[in-house]
């Protein structure tokens, strides 16, 4: 082998726990500015003032790119639709967004009930509807809800009303019922 092969191949070989602490403090301390440097950030020189405010400027367009891109992804998932009324621009939830909104607060719920209480959501859907039990049965799962049995799940947390809502946004009132229990 060469040694221009030798200096292009490069061989990757695992670090040992001393040679990550070492790297991370030096990492740590090349992230720690020079008073130069915190001149030059502060403004006191006038040439790094006018190079700071072109990166807000690019900062801010990236983040407005960003924002038209996920408000672009909504209105092709059709959760958001959007609205002209001349000059102004309306945004607005569709009927799926909102169903999605209320699934995002029964699964990110956190706030539990008091002691001895417990939510409870018994449920009896027809085969015609079975998209509605899948529904609720996975967001049950992904809110950590467990099986008592068949169905018929239990949580601790304090996500009743939600479930409510959720239950009549999906005309869903006649086969899912959501009870707050005292064990």
């Amino acid at each position: 082998m060469s040694e221009e092969q030798k200096r292009r191949t490069t061989y990757k070989r695992s670090k040992t726990r001393n040679e990550l602490g070492e790297l991370n403090r030096k990492l740590h301390l090349l992230d720690q500015p020079s008073q130069i440097e915190k001149n030059m950030l502060s403004g006191a020189y006038g040439l790094v003032r006018g190079q700071m405010r072109g990166a807000n400027i690019q900062a801010r367009r990236l983040e407005r790119k960003a924002k038209l891109q996920a408000q672009k992804r909504l209105v092709e998932q059709e959760l958001i639709k959007l609205d002209d009324k001349g000059d102004k621009i309306l945004v607005s939830l569709t009927d799926r967004g909102r169903i999605e909104v209320l699934k995002q607060k029964v699964i990110d719920t956190k706030k539990e009930l008091s002691k001895g209480k417990c939510c409870l959501v018994s449920y009896d859907i027809p085969e015609h509807v079975r998209n509605i039990r899948w529904v609720i049965r996975n967001l049950l799962k992904e809110a950590e809800f467990e099986i008592v049995h068949l169905s018929l799940w239990r949580s601790k947390k304090d996500v009743v009303n939600d479930l409510r809502a959720l239950v009549k946004e999906i005309d869903a009132e006649d086969w899912v019922k959501v009870y707050l229990a005292e064990e």
